[in-house]
């Protein structure tokens, strides 16, 4: 991260029970990314990482150098790779059977949802809500498939069906949703820099 921490300023700051003062640089300095310049030029665009990807790797394929990999991390608001960057499969199972134990996690529900889907008959958009119930409710429920009318006119079919997910699908999902990040197009990154700089130094 030396691209990202040379732009910050130092300070002084006593380490040990010694009367000296080290000069060490200042992590808590605060900048304002041009977040308005960046999205009234549609700067941003989705990326998904792939399996094994770092954020320097994503940096190197993005910006041809892996030091921009601290812009990747500020943009997404990432402070801790081990929790809020995607794990390899290794390293998840590894971790499910940290915490749960392979065969307990893929055996015992976690969530348990009703889905209510909504759809417009005439043009086929819909909007999909998934509501968390508790096991009792779940079991009860029966999926039904519905139809009724707006009060303008509009037929609208309801579908309302369930699903539940182990403790080892909510974590492969959660590590999942974590490959899709959000990046600053290559040609903003010395704009973002700049930027940085200038708030800095002052």
């Amino acid at each position: 991260m030396s691209l990202f921490f040379n732009n910050f300023p130092k300070t002084y700051y006593k380490i040990d029970n010694s009367n000296e003062l080290d000069t060490v640089t200042n992590i808590t300095a605060n900048f304002s990314i041009l977040n308005s310049s960046i999205n009234a030029t549609q700067g941003y665009y989705d990326y998904t990482i792939s399996e094994g990807d770092t954020p320097e790797i994503v940096a190197y394929k993005v910006y041809g150098d892996a030091e921009y990999h601290w812009l990747i991390m500020r943009i997404n608001g990432i402070m801790n790779l081990n929790t809020d960057w995607p794990l390899t499969y290794s390293q998840l199972m590894d971790s499910i059977e940290d915490l749960y134990g392979i065969a307990y996690a893929q055996t015992n529900y976690k969530t348990h949802y009703k889905i209510e889907r909504k759809t417009l008959v005439k043009t086929g958009d819909y909007l999909e809500e998934y509501v968390t119930i508790d096991a009792n409710t779940y079991a009860s429920l029966a999926p039904i498939s519905t139809f009724y009318t707006l009060p303008d006119g509009t037929s609208m079919q309801l579908d309302i069906s369930k699903q539940r997910f182990t403790y080892y699908d909510d974590e492969v999902l959660s590590n999942e949703k974590k490959r899709t990040i959000r990046l600053v197009k290559p040609q903003y990154k010395e704009m973002i820099l700049t930027e940085l700089q200038r708030v800095l130094n002052g």
